[in-house]
C-alpha cells in the first residue's frame, strides 16, 4: 500500500541560476520546490562590465572561476539546478559538469522545455484534447524559444500549426523542417486576422527587442515589427467560441488588455498556474519521488 507523502522533497535543496530576467519561471520553480518541501536558493547572474562574461555576483566567477567549475561546485551542494542562460547550449554544458539533474529554464533563442510542457498541458485543459486542433503561433517564432519547444512537442500529436510572423521573423529552418517532417506545418503567413476564425489555439508572443542588434539599424528594424500583430476584442469576436488565447508572457502591446476579461483568455492566470503544477511534477520526477 502506497502512503501519501506530503513533502516528498523534504531536506532537498534546489538552486535556480538565472542569467536573464524572469517573473514566472524562476518564481514558479521556487514555489513548486517549496510546496514539495525543498529549500530553494535563487542566484541572479549578470554580465561583467569589465570582461563581458556572464557571472554570478559575489561568487568566485568574479575572480575568474569558469562557468563549468562554478556549476560543478554548486552541484556538490544542491540536489538539482535550474538554469536560464542567454547563450544557446550553455545549459547543456552545465549538465555535463553537474553531478545532479540540471533543468533548462530557457537558453537564449534556443528552447524553453518546461514552458513547452506547461503549454501542452494548458492546451489539453482548455480544449479537452490536443489531437485534431489548429494551433496558430503568432509574433516572433525566429527568436521565440517558447515557440521552438512547443513545436517540438507538437510533432508528437495530430495537429496543424500555422505560423504568423513578419517575413524577417519567420521560423528558423531547423524547426520548420522538423514540423514539416512531422506533417504538422499547415502554413506560414504574414496575415493575422485571416487565420483567427479557424484557430483552436492562438498563441501570441512578443517581438523580442533584446534580440535585435543594439545599434540604430537594429533598433529601427525592431520598431518596424514590434507591433505587427495585436489581438483585440474585435478580432477575438471572429474566433471560435471555445478558442483559447495563450501567451508565455511577458506581453507588451500584442494583446490588448481589454481581452483579459474574455473567458477564452488563458494566459492571465490559468496558463501561468499550470506552470506551477508542471514544475512540481518535473522536480518530483527528476529527483526520483514519483
Amino acid at each position: 500500500e502506497r502512503k501519501l507523502i506530503l513533502s516528498p522533497l523534504e531536506r532537498m535543496a534546489i538552486c535556480c541560476i538565472f542569467f536573464e530576467p524572469s517573473s514566472r519561471t524562476m518564481e514558479s520553480f521556487g514555489v513548486a520546490a517549496n510546496k514539495l518541501g525543498a529549500f530553494t536558493r535563487n542566484l541572479v547572474g549578470e554580465r561583467d562590465g569589465k570582461t563581458g562574461e556572464w557571472v554570478i555576483p559575489y561568487s568566485s566567477m568574479i575572480k575568474g572561476e569558469t562557468f563549468e567549475d562554478t556549476i560543478a561546485t554548486l552541484s556538490t551542494f544542491y540536489d538539482a539546478i535550474v538554469i536560464r542562460h542567454p547563450v544557446i547550449g550553455k545549459v547543456a554544458i552545465a549538465a555535463d559538469h553537474s553531478v545532479v539533474p540540471v533543468i533548462n529554464g530557457g537558453d537564449g533563442i534556443g528552447e524553453h522545455p518546461t514552458q513547452g510542457l506547461l503549454d501542452l498541458f494548458t492546451i489539453y485543459n482548455e480544449l479537452g484534447e490536443v489531437d485534431g486542433k489548429h494551433i496558430v503561433l503568432v509574433g516572433d517564432p525566429k527568436n521565440g524559444r517558447t515557440i521552438h519547444s512547443l513545436i517540438k512537442i507538437l510533432t508528437h500529436y495530430d495537429v496543424k500549426v500555422t505560423i504568423v510572423a513578419p517575413e524577417q521573423l519567420m521560423l528558423q529552418e531547423e524547426y520548420r523542417e522538423e514540423a514539416k517532417r512531422a506533417g504538422i506545418l499547415k502554413e506560414e503567413t504574414t496575415e493575422f486576422e485571416r487565420v483567427i476564425p479557424t484557430a483552436d489555439i492562438v498563441y501570441m508572443t512578443r517581438v523580442q527587442g533584446e534580440r535585435f542588434p543594439n545599434n540604430p539599424e537594429g533598433q529601427a528594424a525592431y520598431e518596424r515589427v514590434k507591433d505587427a500583430y495585436i489581438m483585440t476584442p474585435e478580432i477575438m469576436a471572429t474566433a471560435k467560441p471555445k478558442m483559447a488565447l495563450m501567451h508565455p508572457l511577458p506581453r507588451k502591446n500584442e494583446i490588448d488588455t481589454r481581452c483579459d476579461a474574455d473567458t477564452r483568455s488563458a494566459y492571465k492566470h490559468r496558463q501561468m498556474r499550470n506552470g506551477l503544477y508542471i514544475r512540481e511534477a518535473l522536480l518530483a520526477a527528476v529527483l526520483g519521488k514519483v
